[in-house]
């Protein structure tokens, strides 16, 4: 007996995902990277954990299918810290074409691009867009929607923010709060942000952030973070439920 009112993918056996296919046309592919710097109290996986949590939440609410996280994609900016990884867009933007299509072609109807990313938001609305998905295809961007927008406003403190930042780390400390080293936490770049690549080595680039945070994550707390998640699931819970009606 399924323990949940959604079913993931890779904990499954494909005797069960095909009936439960017969009944659920709807599924969400999460697009959240597993190899991206995120200062020094962060781990590099961090939007992979979020992205875990929130399909957490999903699939106990709602009827849809989870397929498993692409962990790698197009995150350009973050390659000067060691470890960060990036694809191409166009190599991107291929790679989630073929999965999206391969998922489309076991019976679903709807799938949910669940992106925790900002660089992808770009090729992923461009990709939404194509005729090929008949208009089956559509992007969630994790932290554009208006409730969770409305909450950062009201409790944000940090002059900008943006990667690793009050907002990002008051997630964290919410949901995964054994994965945050306060501690080694530090003010970023707070302040003229340049388009391009952020470098931790040369004090001389307008992107420089040591750390390679872009905010003030000492301004974070788990209240904050509660207040946060709370918006997230709310803003995924209306745009799942307009799609499963």
């Amino acid at each position: 007996m399924r323990k949940y009112t959604g079913i993931r993918v890779e904990e499954a056996t494909w005797a069960e995902i095909s009936d439960y296919l017969e009944a659920c046309h709807l599924a969400v592919l999460p697009i959240a990277a597993s190899c991206k710097e995120h200062g020094l109290h962060l781990p590099m996986n961090t939007d992979f954990i979020q992205a875990r949590w929130i399909t957490q939440q999903l699939i106990q609410s709602h009827e849809l299918i989870v397929w498993p996280i692409l962990g790698y994609g197009y995150y350009p900016e973050f390659t000067n810290y060691p470890g960060s990884i990036s694809v191409t867009d166009e190599t991107f933007v291929q790679h989630v074409a073929e999965v999206c299509l391969s998922i489309f072609s076991h019976g679903v109807r709807h799938l949910i691009l669940l992106n925790t990313g900002i660089s992808t938001i770009s090729p992923l609305s461009t990709l939404a867009k194509a005729s090929s998905f008949n208009g089956g295809l559509h992007l969630l961007n994790v932290y554009e929607g208006q409730c969770f927008k409305t909450v950062a406003q009201q409790i944000s403190q940090q002059p900008i923010g943006g990667h690793a930042d009050e907002i990002e780390t008051s997630i964290m400390l919410a949901i995964a709060p054994e994965q945050v080293d306060m501690d080694k936490a530090d003010s970023g770049l707070c302040s003229g942000v340049a388009r391009g690549v952020l470098q931790h080595s040369d004090p001389q680039s307008d992107n420089y952030t040591k750390s390679g945070v872009i905010g003030d994550p000492l301004l974070a707390t788990r209240e904050k973070g509660e207040l946060l998640i709370n918006a997230i699931v709310r803003d995924i819970d209306e745009f799942v439920v307009r799609l499963s009606n």
